[in-house]
């Protein structure tokens, strides 16, 4: 575990608590950085990795895993891909990471249907596409 030292603050016995609640999650590495509310003072930003092993129901399957990084961002859950340069927001882990596996295959279809008049940016997100994501 990786605990900032921003302004070391002390660390009660719930804060540990937590902390350790979500060190067992299922989704693997956690990340914890201290962030100042000025109501509650300090409380922790978590961010941890997952990735998308298939696209059930989708006419497409996986190379490789592609390796996701969720993030709590308020009251919203953030998803990254970011190797490709993609992320989507959603109201729970879940939901964001079904929002960003929605939009790495429209992504995907989008840019290779329209391959030949991309510009250098997409051009780079379909070769990283292409690395991770085949056609069944």
């Amino acid at each position: 575990m990786w605990v900032s030292d921003m302004c070391s603050p002390t660390l009660t016995a719930k804060d540990l608590l937590l902390i350790q609640q979500y060190e067992g999650s299922a989704f693997g590495y956690t990340d914890y950085v201290p962030l100042y509310h000025p109501l509650l003072g300090f409380s922790y930003k978590s961010s941890w990795t997952t990735v998308i092993g298939d696209f059930p129901g989708e006419p497409y399957r996986t190379l490789n895993p592609i390796s996701v990084t969720l993030e709590q961002t308020g009251d919203e859950y953030l998803a990254r891909f970011q190797e490709a340069n993609i992320a989507m927001t959603g109201r729970t882990e879940s939901e964001a990471l079904g929002n960003l596996a929605a939009d790495i295959l429209d992504t995907y279809e989008l840019y290779s249907a329209e391959e030949a008049h991309l510009g250098p940016e997409p051009a780079k997100q379909l070769a990283t596409l292409r690395r991770y994501i085949v056609e069944c």
